[in-house]
C-alpha cells in the first residue's frame, strides 16, 4: 500500500500568479526611487490590483492578451522617494500628495501626508496615488515617515 505524497505548499511567487487579475479594472504601478549623491536612482517597480502583487510578466501577458492601452498602467501609479541621510539637503521646493478614486474601508488606516520630525526632505517631493483599495484593517502610507512614526505607525495594534 503506497502512502500518498503531499504537495509542499506553493511558494509566495507561484501564489501571486495564481491569484486572478480582473482585466476589467486597472493594474498600479508603484515605484520606489532613491536619491544618492544628487543623482536619482530608480529602485523596485511593483505592480499591485488591491491587496495583491502582480509580477510584471503577468501583466505584460495581460497588456498582449487585451491590447490594453499602456496609458492606463501610467495613469494608475504611486511614486516614493527615499534620501540619502549623507547629502545636504534644503526645504521641499514642492510638495504634493494625493490620492484620487481610492476606496478606503473604515477598518484600515491612511497616511496621506508626511510624518517625518526634523528628517532632511528632498528638494521636490511628491506622492500620487489613483485608483485601488485599502481594505480589511490595512495600512497606507503616501508620504514620508521617519524611524518614529513608522515603528508607531506599522508595529503597534
Amino acid at each position: 500500500m503506497s502512502t500518498p505524497q503531499r504537495s509542499s505548499p506553493p511558494n509566495e511567487e507561484e501564489r501571486m500568479v495564481q491569484l486572478p487579475v480582473d482585466p476589467q479594472r486597472g493594474v498600479g504601478l508603484a515605484t520606489l526611487t532613491y536619491t544618492r549623491n544628487g543623482h536619482i536612482e530608480e529602485g523596485r517597480r511593483f505592480y499591485f490590483q488591491d491587496d495583491r502583487i502582480i509580477p510584471a510578466e503577468m501583466v505584460a501577458r495581460m497588456n498582449r492578451s487585451q491590447e490594453t492601452n499602456r496609458q492606463d498602467l501610467e495613469d494608475i501609479s504611486s511614486e516614493c522617494s527615499l534620501s540619502d541621510d549623507s547629502e545636504p539637503q534644503e526645504q521641499p521646493t514642492e510638495t504634493c500628495h494625493c490620492y484620487r478614486d481610492t476606496e478606503i474601508d473604515e477598518s484600515s488606516h491612511v497616511i496621506n501626508g508626511d510624518m517625518a520630525d526634523g528628517m532632511k526632505a528632498p528638494r521636490v517631493r511628491k506622492h500620487h496615488m489613483r485608483g485601488g483599495s485599502v481594505k480589511g484593517k490595512s495600512k497606507l502610507v503616501n508620504g514620508d515617515l521617519d524611524r518614529h512614526a513608522f515603528r508607531a505607525f506599522f508595529c503597534q495594534d
